[in-house]
């Protein structure tokens, strides 16, 4: 049976429906579960999360999954962003950078990881996210055809979902202050991107 996830631009208003949102799969969350889970939530006053990403007018879009019981099953964002042009970086590194779309955030609630139950991969809730996001980030013609990530290198969950979904990895690194590690990046080519089927 398909999976349908309504897609719900995110604003303010809609706040209240990530309170709880929580993406750690234990109680004592991983430094990058409490990160996904505080960027949705956050008031654009305290800090660096979505809202605040948003109200700075420089094209982040971000949205909430819904399931058909109007469940928020997880959210995913999008902005522009500049690499290295993927295309030549490893042949003249310090080439000036090119315009790419990039996945500040994307996130699961721990009530739906893995879900929906039975599901083939094709109709999982993450691929489904996934899926969206590629399709938004090919809207954006002026961004050279590329969607990267930043992921934290001890997040093998994440970074195996990536490899499932084409990403590769890249030689752009992100220094977090707050995690204490270089952040790993990973890039997709639009154009070459197959659709996850089961």
């Amino acid at each position: 049976m398909p999976t349908i996830l309504r897609t719900i631009p995110f604003d303010a208003d809609l706040l209240p429906l990530v309170y709880d949102f929580d993406c750690a799969e234990t109680e004592s969350p991983a430094f990058w579960e409490e990160e996904i889970n505080e960027w949705i939530r956050q008031d654009p006053t305290e800090g660096d999360g979505a809202l605040f990403w948003l109200d700075q007018g420089k094209g982040t879009q971000v949205w909430l999954y819904a399931d058909g019981q109007d469940a928020i099953v997880g959210y995913g964002a999008l902005c522009p962003s500049r690499w290295p042009n993927p295309e030549v970086v490893v042949a003249v590194p310090k080439l000036k950078k090119i315009p790419i779309t990039l996945i500040p955030a994307v996130g699961i609630d721990r009530r739906f990881q893995r879900g929906p139950v039975g599901a083939e991969r094709a109709e999982r809730y993450s691929t489904k996210i996934m899926n969206h996001l590629v399709f938004e980030a090919r809207k954006h013609a002026d961004r050279q055809g590329w969607l990267g990530l930043y992921v934290h290198p001890r997040n093998e969950k994440a970074i195996r979902l990536y490899r499932r979904m084409q990403f590769r990895d890249f030689s752009q690194k992100y220094p977090h202050a707050k995690a204490g590690v270089e952040y790993s990046s990973m890039i997709l080519r639009l154009a070459d991107y197959l659709q996850v089927k089961g």
